[in-house]
């Protein structure tokens, strides 16, 4: 058995060494969520940053359960048990994905443009009636329901 080589800089990830990984993303998210507020306000590609937030905060999951396997059961269930969650998870997911197979939610899967009197716009996810949600408002949801699950688990 061979002795175990130090890594040379540049083959590990920042994430391995990081005392609280999770925050890496949670950070990440966060600058997301401000690109995308611009983005709308400067018709920059609104589109385009919504998925990329809506990606972000889906990777939340991902980057706690990595970080903190101690409380995998407790993230899942988060992540599964959230109406606002899962409706991120099916925007992100059908973003990358295209055609889903699954849904969380009533097929709510995509981002679009509502107009809004005297050359305005919201953007939406659509949901059945015609209630829409305003994506932003949403994400920001997302953003508290992590952040309430972080600060209760003294993650921050």
């Amino acid at each position: 058995m061979s002795a175990r080589r130090k890594p040379r800089p540049g083959e590990i990830l920042q994430a391995q060494i990081h005392p609280a990984p999770y925050l890496i993303q949670w950070e990440r998210v966060l600058r997301w969520r401000e690109r995308t507020q611009v983005s709308m306000q400067t018709g920059d590609e609104p589109f385009d940053f919504l998925a990329v937030l809506f990606a972000s905060i889906l990777q939340m999951r991902d980057w706690l359960i990595a970080s903190r396997p101690d409380l995998r059961a407790d993230i899942r269930g988060l992540f599964r048990d959230s109406a606002n969650l899962g409706l991120a998870r099916d925007v992100a997911n059908g973003s990358k994905h295209m055609i889903l197979t699954s849904w969380s939610a009533e097929r709510a899967a995509c981002i679009a443009r509502e107009y809004a009197g005297a050359g305005r716009v919201h953007h939406v996810i659509p949901r059945a009636g015609g209630r829409n949600l305003d994506a932003l408002p949403l994400a920001d949801a997302c953003l508290e329901e992590i952040g309430t699950f972080m600060a209760s688990n003294a993650l921050l």
